[in-house]
């Protein structure tokens, strides 16, 4: 978010319409954050009553399946897609504004293109979370944004 935050401005001047894309996508990915967060505190509190009943009761177990499965959902599903679509909008703006390599720019935008296919397919059931195909289609977009801090000039921008 603190990096939103901080590139908003330059991007403005360059594409304010996408600029207030990624600021409003990376917002709704850290409410995405909180919302997991809270599911996993919900699954702690869920498992401590299940300890203490013995695990006599079918009941916890199931809420505990749910829980992990809303989770999941938010936090590779969703929170992936919308930081992906934000990325998009960040990468399209230093294509056209040339503030990064164009390299870097066509690499993330298929890095953000990839991460997207692969929560689609966790969504789909085709990979599995914690899977190497899944852990390998990630990839691209972080090397991207660990490059995107290496190459950002701040003097420049």
């Amino acid at each position: 978010m603190g990096i939103a935050l901080l590139l908003f401005p330059v991007l403005k001047t360059h594409n304010e319409t996408l600029a207030v894309g990624f600021l409003g996508f990376r917002m709704i990915a850290a409410l995405l954050v909180i919302a997991g967060t809270i599911i996993l505190l919900l699954i702690l509190r869920v498992s401590q009553k299940y300890v203490k009943d013995n695990a006599s009761t079918k009941a916890n177990k199931t809420t505990g399946d749910k829980l992990k499965t809303a989770r999941d959902f938010v936090n590779h599903v969703a929170m992936i897609i919308i930081l992906c679509i934000s990325s998009l909008m960040l990468y399209t703006v230093t294509l056209q504004s040339g503030l990064i390599p164009v390299w870097l720019s066509v690499w993330g935008i298929a890095g953000a293109a990839i991460a997207m296919l692969a929560s689609i397919l966790v969504w789909l059931k085709y990979v599995k979370i914690i899977s190497p195909g899944y852990m390998l289609l990630n990839l691209p977009p972080c090397f991207a944004g660990i490059c995107f801090c290496s190459v950002v000039n701040m003097e420049r921008i």
